[in-house]
């Protein structure tokens, strides 16, 4: 149902809370993904930092370059740093 409508209409609906619903959400996406390897099957990345909100923060993401489609969880930094973009692949990959 989340997919197609809104967190208040969901809400609504169901007759629970709107923090019920984020929960739920949180809960579900994270079951899932634990369930998955985003990184399965990639042979040919592609990893970048991007600032947004005028240079004070970061977003790491990872590329699957015979895809084109993004791989995995988007990390928020404080700092763009080589260091801190190897101890993420680090702790990402196997």
């Amino acid at each position: 149902m989340m997919t197609y409508t809104s967190k208040s209409a969901t809400a609504e609906l169901m007759r629970v809370s709107w923090r019920s619903v984020g929960s739920i959400i949180t809960r579900v996406v994270s079951d899932a993904m634990a369930q998955s390897d985003p990184f399965k099957g990639l042979r040919r990345i592609g990893i970048d930092k991007i600032s947004y909100r005028r240079g004070h923060k970061y977003l790491t993401v990872v590329v699957d370059h015979d895809s084109g489609r993004l791989s995995g969880r988007p990390v928020l930094t404080r700092r763009p740093s080589k260091r801190s973009s190897i101890s993420w692949v680090r702790s990402v990959l196997p």
